[in-house]
């Protein structure tokens, strides 16, 4: 029961503020108080094997969303104490082209190819931490990241990071009725992963028990067990 109030939590609140401030500019910010939810948030993650962790403190998500954005975008951003003001990126969430039944395999396959060029910045070491269909963009030619919100724990291996990603956008294909078989196939072919990012993978689609179940749940929109068991097992088998 405390799992599933938490995961409504996650689900729910919005930690963040985005308002528009002119046409082609954006301001983000920290809501206020949400510090102990944010804390709540990061112990169900933790408790459900999410591998991630949000900012307790709004300084240091403020600084870390703008280091993310200006490395992936390479675009500036204007940064306040409380706030950070973005150029607006063109294009769609996912979830919005997905929500009207526009989402197709060219939108996943360079949704997987610009993921894979994000997976090379910074060294090799960058890694999204939380990319579903709300935090992608598509444009009808590109794909975008958006939303630098949270971030790995600093123990999880950099294939895990990557496979990880990977596992976040294919459950929000498997919720795509009835395309999810060849918009998850697009997405890793647009990705081509090197085998041990394949094998991690492997190992992170294999669907989970106990507390991090609710977080398969609450990422396949409560889509019934059975039918995200026999989807995983699917995919799976195309990546042995």
């Amino acid at each position: 029961m405390i799992a599933r109030a938490l995961s409504a939590i996650v689900d729910l609140v919005q930690v963040c503020r985005c308002v528009s401030i002119s046409d082609t500019r954006f301001r983000k910010s920290r809501r206020a108080g949400m510090g102990p939810i944010v804390a709540a948030g990061n112990l169900y993650m933790r408790w459900a094997d999410a591998r991630i962790t949000m900012f307790v403190r709004a300084r240091d998500w403020l600084a870390y969303e703008r280091a993310c954005f200006e490395l992936v975008h390479e675009r500036p951003v204007d940064a306040g104490e409380r706030a950070l003001e973005f150029d607006r990126l063109p294009g769609e969430s996912l979830r919005e082209v997905a929500a009207t039944a526009r989402l197709t395999e060219d939108a996943l396959y360079a949704t997987g190819a610009e993921l894979k060029r994000c997976h090379q910045l910074s060294n090799g070491q960058f890694a999204h931490g939380d990319p579903h269909f709300g935090n992608v963009l598509w444009d009808g030619a590109r794909a975008r990241l958006i939303d630098f919100e949270t971030r790995y724990r600093d123990e999880v291996p950099i294939e895990t990071r990557r496979a990880n990603d990977l596992l976040v956008l294919c459950l929000d294909a498997m919720t795509v009725d009835p395309a999810w078989p060849s918009l998850a196939q697009a997405l890793l072919a647009g990705y081509a992963p090197s085998r041990p990012v394949r094998d991690a993978l492997y190992a992170v689609l294999a669907p989970p028990r106990g507390l991090a179940r609710v977080l398969w749940s609450s990422r396949t929109k409560r889509l019934a067990p059975s039918t995200v068991d026999r989807r995983a097992a699917a995919l799976r088998a195309t990546l042995a």
